[in-house]
């Protein structure tokens, strides 16, 4: 027999552990050695979340309900589907479990004939409806064939479950409560008393076809909270947190010094503790809605694909529009500003949907709709065993709307959800400090619409996370696929991730047509698979964090804006030298079988011990060119059809081109070895650029002097480089080094300057540098565009609070500042467009004795 899951009492149930790892030959050809691009690596720490053969989700389990999974066979790429027995009797099959949320989307995915070629993904699991209470059942999955014939996969695949006996159940309309259900009047009292009076073990019922109005709410522990019919959030500030910021201004008009506002609002719905005193066991259930009225929302969503009516799109949402398309995010706004407090932290006050911290044992899902928050969806922090499951998330084109967010988390598990977000889709994140290690993660089954990143980790990754699984998933209009950030220094990085069997299709971050603009710079450009220790952010003093030990294989890619793999381990060696620690690489990420449509050849800067087997780019010529593989260390490159484009996609099926690249860890210097094409005919090489600079995005002096770049070259004449402001910004040829000529750039004074490097046949290569102000710095230098009438908030960072700045702009027709604020070292200077399309200013800053500094030119689009 199976696993048994024998009287699943509530809380017995949510304390079960995961079931040991999932093991898989998918790379078992790959051994430890010099030559196989594999470093030796121990294994992870964290236990793996997978499920053994067929298992219950305990905390899924209740009177009349439990969902089943089931780990893949080692061997599955004959398997087609599943099919679902129970006590004996076929109940279903996994493909057409319509109780999954996620599985409509499926549907429309694969019957768009553009996804003909798509990755396939199988469901493996099931949720089983229709149960009768405190009763025994025996499930069994087996395997549906290629052929239509199924298969038993022997005794793991069958387990045991008990239903739980009826709960006690208080109906928040019903007598003693009375809530609204009307959705006129706020009924925060009712329902939470409701939440109150429930027993240990108890459900609390919104009933279906209600529509009640809250404030912020607060379940307890060893409960169920069950949304069957719409909770609406109030739009008041006062209901959710609002007199907390007022006792709060209160003490300080008193000359309480210590007196400080709260970072943000209640949350609409929380469970947990601020403190480190835990609680344990809660359900988020229903089939009903949660609406937390943030923003205001589109008639129709025009940018989520597969959506029939059932996906939502907000008005544009961010610090210049809130006003304008913001409803309780803009309530909330306006209170803190009526405050005092400067924009930018006003902004931020913006509260969550749904929060627990410090929890063990939740779930949260069975069909229920979590949307339109201020802010964020679903945060979680502190929290072990938690489960979302057949979760619908909407908050797409909400500034900030990260949908499922977990961090300091040790057992996570998420499948079956539809997440259609304003930030990123799924995303963890790890500790600080004295935090132990995150992880433990199977994130399977879930659809991924609209957001950031699809399955994302960081940018805290400084405790590291370990132990992840990413499996049959599929990712439509996200801006990335995999995306793992973390800032310069901050330490830790990602370990031991299974990422697999996954289709992606037009990772575009378009929004109307346009690049969504709260994310450039944020390396959101649509990119399948990225890993970035650069993410933006003042360099830290931890450690250099690293992605390492990724197994990625099986996935399609359809249409993207730029390249299908991304590695920016980019930096600053006199920042990191300052920092006092050692830059690391990332190292161990190996691709297998990967095809990428519509997208462009990858580009990796510094990576080690790496391979990538059967990984094509179609229509991309020369894919694995030098140039597009930098700072790098034994790279193993096997691929079949490597130059195939839409036309000769037959040519060169008896090709096979394996090449190994070592790049030396200084500046540049490669070299690599390679067999011609196993057909014998001659093999067609690409012409090297003559001129590749590794700096062409702009570069804004900080604390640091100096800065050093790297030009390569084919011509032994050394590139000359000047300077458009030497007053500002000077440049001077260092050295000769391996492979290139290294340049060094000095911040004189304040200013921008273009730096050009010119190479004998005339060949350039530039960009902008931009010297700060000695004593101050911004945070914005680079050109960027302003709707007219729209407004930017830029804040300067004074090395001391008397330095008294002047804030100027160079065309008072074409902009204003409209406010100044000041708190500590700080300057939040406010710039309004009031000029006509194509026009620009700039904005200087100028301090005493010293002479204006232009800091960034401003565009009116």
């Amino acid at each position: 027999m199976g696993k048994k899951v024998l009287a699943l009492i509530l809380a017995a149930a949510m304390a079960l552990s995961a079931a040991p790892a999932v093991q898989t030959d998918a790379f078992a050809e790959v051994k430890d050695s010099k030559d196989s691009g594999r470093r030796e690596d121990s294994g992870p720490i964290m236990e793996s979340r997978v499920s053994d053969g067929l298992s219950v989700i305990p905390l899924s389990v209740d009177d009349q309900s439990l969902t089943l999974v089931w780990s893949k066979p080692e061997n599955y790429a004959d398997i087609q589907d599943y099919s679902v027995y129970a006590n004996g009797k076929k109940i279903g099959r996994a493909s057409k479990n319509k109780n999954s949320p996620a599985q409509v989307f499926f549907d429309r995915f694969y019957q768009d004939k553009e996804n003909t070629d798509a990755t396939r993904i199988n469901f493996h699991n099931y949720m089983v409806t229709g149960l009768s209470p405190k009763t025994d059942y025996t499930f069994t999955v087996k395997a549906v064939m290629k052929d239509g014939k199924e298969k038993d996969l022997g005794g793991k695949y069958t387990t045991d479950a008990t239903t739980l006996e009826k709960p006690t159940v208080i109906d928040v309309t019903s007598a003693g409560y009375n809530a609204d259900k009307t959705g006129e009047t706020v009924c925060t009292a009712a329902i939470q008393k409701a939440i109150d009076d429930c027993p240990k073990g108890g459900t609390v019922l919104l009933p279906e076809g209600g529509k009640f109005l809250s404030g912020s709410l607060k379940l307890h522990e060893d409960m169920t909270f069950r949304v069957d019919g719409t909770l609406i959030s109030s739009t008041d500030p006062m209901d959710c947190g609002g007199q907390n910021y007022l006792d709060a201004k209160e003490k300080m008009d008193k000359g309480d010094k210590k007196a400080k506002f709260p970072k943000k609002f209640d949350p609409f719905i929380s469970f947990g503790s601020s403190t480190k005193k835990r609680v344990a066991n809660v359900r988020l259930v229903g089939k009903g809605v949660i609406d937390g009225q943030g923003w205001k929302l589109e008639d129709s969503s025009p940018d989520v694909e597969y959506s029939k009516g059932d996906m939502i799109q907000s008005k544009t949402s961010n610090p210049d529009t809130i006003l304008e398309n913001g409803i309780l995010a803009a309530n909330q706004y306006k209170m803190a500003i009526d405050l005092g407090m400067d924009p930018k932290t006003a902004y931020g006050t913006r509260s969550q949907l749904v929060e627990g911290r410090q929890v063990s044992n939740i779930y949260v899902g069975n069909g229920l709709t979590l949307k339109n928050p201020s802010n964020s969806v679903l945060g979680m922090s502190y929290v072990d065993n938690y489960v979302v499951n057949g979760l619908i998330t909407q908050s797409f084109n909400i500034n900030n709307g990260d949908c499922i967010n977990v961090a300091r988390f040790q057992g996570f598990t998420a499948l079956n959800n539809v997440v259609n977000s304003g930030d990123d889709n799924i995303v963890m994140n790890a500790g600080s400090g004295n935090d132990p290690l995150s992880g433990s993660a199977w994130i399977f089954n879930n659809y991924i619409a609209r957001g950031h990143g699809g399955v994302a980790f960081g940018s805290g990754t400084t405790r590291d996370i370990d132990n992840v699984m990413a499996e049959d998933n599929i990712l439509v209009g996200t801006s990335d696929g995999l995306r793992c950030k973390s800032k310069p220094g901050s330490g830790g990085g990602v370990n031991h991730v299974v990422f697999r069997d996954t289709a992606m299709r037009n990772l575009t971050n378009l929004v109307h047509g346009k690049v969504d603009g709260n994310t450039i710079g944020y390396q959101m450009d649509g990119c399948p698979f990225i890993f970035t220790t650069n993410y933006p952010g003042e360099i830290q003093k931890i450690g250099w964090p690293v992605f390492r030990n990724f197994d990625i294989y099986n996935c399609s890619v359809n249409g993207t804006t730029t390249h299908g793999i991304i590695v920016d381990g980019s930096h600053d060696e006199e920042d990191v030298k300052a920092a006092g620690i050692e830059f690391k690489a990332c190292y161990n990420l190996h691709f297998k079988n990967i095809r990428f449509k519509n997208t462009r050849a990858p580009e990796i800067d510094y990576l080690e011990d790496s391979s990538f087997e059967n990984v094509i780019f179609e229509g991309v010529k020369d894919p694995w060119a030098a140039e597009n593989l930098t700072h790098c260390n034994n790279i193993l490159i096997t691929n079949e059809n490597e130059e195939r484009t839409p036309d000769d996609k037959d040519k060169n099926k008896d090709s096979n081109k394996k090449a190994k690249r070592n790049h030396s860890k200084k500046h540049g210097g490669t070299s690599y070895r390679e067999t011609g094409p196993a057909s014998g005919t001659p093999k067609e090489t690409k012409a090297p650029r003559v001129l590749k600079s590794d700096t062409t995005k702009p570069y804004s002096f900080k604390a640091n002097k100096t800065y050093f770049y790297l030009v390569k070259t084919d011509n032994s004449q050394v590139p000359t480089a000047v300077s458009s402001n030497p007053s500002a910004v000077s440049v001077i040829f260092e050295k000769k080094v391996d492979g290139g000529y290294l340049y060094k750039i000095t911040n004189v004074g304040p200013g921008t300057a273009v730096i050009t490097t010119t190479a004998a046949n005339g060949e350039t290569t530039s960009f902008t540098a931009t010297g700060r102000l000695n004593g101050i710095y911004s945070d914005t230098n680079a050109p960027f565009a302003l709707n007219s009438g729209k407004s930017y908030v830029m804040k300067f960072t004074a090395e001391n609070p008397d330095l008294n700045p002047v804030f100027t702009v160079g065309n008072g027709n074409v902009l204003s500042i409209s406010s100044i604020v000041k708190r500590g070292n700080n300057y939040f200077v406010t710039v309004k467009a009031i000029g006509t399309t194509k026009t620009s200013s700039g904005v200087y800053c100028t301090l005493p004795s010293q002479r204006a500094a232009l800091q960034c030119i401003v565009n009116i689009a």
